[in-house]
């Protein structure tokens, strides 16, 4: 599509580089601007860290919230509140999942680094989602804490897998 000239001096060719800041040969060619690029030519080298490796990407004992339905927002809330209350701290992300049924409740996951580490059914009441997450949360944070325990201490692996 040829573009109408528009008397100016240059033309529309001459204003789109001035606009963008490159340079129009005589010729009506676009040429490569003096600016440096916008990417640096040397990728990007991670950083020096004195004490080794970095282990900790700092998203450890973040609870995720992944549900739908009031009911899991009750849960939810009430299970982020008791984790904090309590004294494991997870190395990792803590997921609540929610899968809702049409009359019985709701089924909530808890997960810990993607993995299912807990479900249960959530009611209404009877108990109410305030209990259930309270007891969830002493199941999970007992699972996370054996988890978590160095393997080792003088003892062979799998014998804590029996405690």
């Amino acid at each position: 599509m040829k573009m109408p000239h528009t008397g100016r001096r240059g033309g529309w060719l001459a204003s789109c580089a001035r606009l963008t800041g490159v340079t129009v040969a005589a010729a009506g060619m676009v040429m490569a601007s003096e600016k440096p690029p916008l990417e640096a030519a040397d990728p990007l080298e991670p950083p020096v860290i004195n004490g080794g490796v970095l282990e900790n990407d700092g998203l450890g004992n973040m609870v995720i919230q992944r549900t739908i339905t009031t009911l899991g927002d009750r849960f939810y809330d009430a299970f982020a509140s008791h984790w904090r209350a309590q004294s494991v701290v997870a190395r990792g992300v803590i997921t609540i999942e929610e899968r809702p049924w049409m009359t019985e409740g709701t089924e909530v996951l808890v997960r810990y680094q993607n993995q299912v580490v807990h479900r249960t059914r959530v009611w209404p009441r009877n108990p109410d989602p305030e209990t259930t997450a309270e007891a969830s949360v002493a199941i999970v944070s007992d699972i996370i804490a054996r988890y978590q325990r160095p393997l080792g201490n003088g003892r062979n692996p799998q014998d804590g897998a029996k405690e």
